[in-house]
């Protein structure tokens, strides 16, 4: 048990395996005022020990709190942990207006993508939001406006993690 929820431990052999399983139990781990937005258009560049590869960024909208929460998903098995260095260039992502116009538009474009798909994603915006809000300018207030978050989702505890903890809320100014 786990608070009023019973959990289920699962061994994950990649990260792709964890994220699916996030997305699909999205509302009970996020709330129902959430929507997840798998970042398409910003990837920032993991350069740890000389690699470059790209990483997309995940995005939780938070309606109720009126928050943008970027996503990372990582597994204390693997033999390249990146995620300390995927804080530091989302840090560095964040501080460029040019790169937050980025996001807002490219969350703007798969929010509407995701409203076509499911209609009532839009109900559930009205009745967090109000009947007469606008959804460009709601975005904008959220991602502009507000504080972002972090959101670390890992298979497990480790020393190493919360070493990661540590910088990534000195990084974020959490």
């Amino acid at each position: 048990m786990f608070g009023f929820k019973k959990v289920t431990y699962y061994n994950y052999d990649d990260e792709e395996a964890l994220k699916n399983d996030v997305r699909k139990e999205g509302n009970s781990i996020f709330g129902n005022e959430t929507i997840y937005i798998e970042n398409k258009w910003v990837n920032t560049k993991d350069t740890k020990m000389g690699n470059e590869t790209e990483s997309p960024i995940g995005f939780i909208l938070d309606f109720r709190n009126e928050k943008l929460w970027i996503v990372e998903y990582d597994l204390t098995n693997k033999k390249d942990n990146h995620v300390l260095s995927q804080a530091i260039n989302v840090d560095k992502i964040l501080r460029s207006p040019n790169n937050i116009n980025e996001i807002e538009n490219g969350i703007y474009k798969a929010l509407l993508e995701k409203i076509k798909e499911d209609p009532e994603l839009m109900n559930m915006m009205k009745n967090v939001l109000g009947k007469e809000m606008n959804l460009r300018d709601e975005l904008a207030q959220i991602i502009k406006y507000n504080e972002i978050g972090f959101i670390l989702i890992i298979d497990k505890m480790s020393d190493e993690f919360k070493e990661i903890e540590y910088y990534i809320s000195k990084i974020m100014n959490f």
